[in-house]
């Protein structure tokens, strides 16, 4: 097999960086797609040719070209620049509102008029009349966590609101305006009494394409304030590595705070 170096090309996947494992060896690349998409992708399958794009081109299909739109104006919203592809492989932009917020929202919110600003103009006004409208539904746990999403991201006397909608985070239109909207997605992606919800991107939304049903473990991993570790291509908070190494968590967070490395904090060097 022929030496793979960064920089290297392989269709439309550009080597950006070597993945190590825990025996040192590489065996997985860190590539970007031209389509604006990272992935990661084996030695083996970038030379034999397996691997040629991010999933974008399967098939031969050419890659089809973002839009040129900066400038253009949609509802209170004026396209800026592109930003990247989701996971879904949704093009995200990144617009300026009237009210001088910018925000990185899916395109195809903003086109279809489901989104028509960063949510200044009618959030107060819909969450109230939606919470009002639903007060026969307050003794269902879901419910309360619908109440409690929209409370802190529109209500500026909320005590949450400062850490939420006072720095930019919102609720979607779509489950914003209709609480049955917001039921039907939860039921449909794995929601349970155990489960809280959590935005994948802390500094995002709450929207389909953001948010998911997790554990207390996961939403801790996922906190905004977490220092994350990584070693052999593992990446952690200190609460998760010492529950995965079996490590006691204060004394794996004192090692670090003497400037231990991840690896010797563990035991592992």
């Amino acid at each position: 097999m022929s030496e793979i170096v960064v920089g290297d090309r392989f269709g439309e996947l550009v080597v950006i960086e070597p993945i190590h494992t825990r025996n040192h060896k590489v065996s997985k690349w860190l590539c970007r797609c031209d389509c604006g998409n990272t992935k990661i992708a084996y030695s083996c399958n970038l030379v034999s040719g397996a691997n040629k794009s991010c999933g974008c081109n399967v098939g031969g299909r050419p890659i089809k070209p973002q839009p040129e739109i900066s400038g253009e104006k949609y509802g209170f919203l004026t396209a800026i620049e592109f930003s990247h592809k989701n996971d879904k492989r949704m093009p995200i932009w990144l617009f300026r509102c009237d009210c001088g917020v910018e925000k990185k929202i899916p395109l195809y919110y903003v086109t279809s008029g489901d989104v028509k600003s960063c949510g200044c103009e009618r959030y107060s006004a819909i969450s109230k009349a939606n919470i009002k409208g639903r007060e026969k539904r307050t003794g269902t746990r879901l419910y309360h966590i619908y109440r409690g999403m929209v409370t802190r991201c529109c209500d500026t006397k909320s005590d949450s609101y400062k850490y939420y909608g006072g720095r930019g985070i919102y609720v979607c239109e779509e489950w914003l305006s209709d609480y049955e909207t917001f039921k039907v997605w939860t039921l449909n992606n794995g929601y349970n009494e155990t489960l809280s919800i959590d935005r994948i991107d802390n500094n995002g939304p709450y929207a389909p394409w953001n948010c998911r049903w997790a554990t207390a473990i996961e939403q801790a991993n996922n906190r905004r304030g977490n220092r994350l570790y990584e070693y052999y291509g593992e990446t952690h908070s200190i609460s998760e590595w010492a529950r995965l190494e079996c490590v006691n968590r204060d004394k794996l967070k004192s090692r670090l705070s003497r400037g231990a490395s991840i690896g010797k904090a563990l035991g592992k060097e």
